[in-house]
């Protein structure tokens, strides 16, 4: 999204033509981003939570009803959203990382008291 928002305040672009943009840049060409025609359709990674993909998705159709300089302010908005998203699932991931040896221990115990 910040990559976006960069291209747009720089340069007045449409959808169609920010999208061209995008699919030369490395990380949006992974996405599929050559296959859109519309900034709407731009596909958005699964392990967003729903409510975050809904809004982006309505933030993103909303932006080609609107002038440059709030289609920016709404990127940039949605750039934070995502922001946001990616740091509770690497809270998520830290939390579950520390408990990874606490359930190993645990199964390890389980096994011995089974076995025993």
């Amino acid at each position: 999204m910040a990559y976006l928002g960069e291209l747009l305040s720089y340069q007045p672009l449409s959808g169609r033509e920010l999208l061209g943009r995008a699919a030369r840049y490395p990380a949006f060409a992974r996405l599929g981003v050559a296959k859109c025609c519309e900034l709407a359709a731009l596909p958005l990674p699964e392990c967003l939570p729903l409510a975050v993909q809904l809004e982006v998705r309505q933030g993103l159709e909303q932006i080609a009803l609107e002038p440059r300089t709030n289609a920016c302010t709404t990127l940039r908005h949605l750039e934070s959203l995502c922001e946001e998203a990616a740091a509770a699932r690497w809270e998520e991931a830290q939390a579950a990382r520390r408990l990874w040896p606490r359930l190993g221990a645990c199964a390890g115990m389980l096994a011995a008291i089974l076995l025993w």
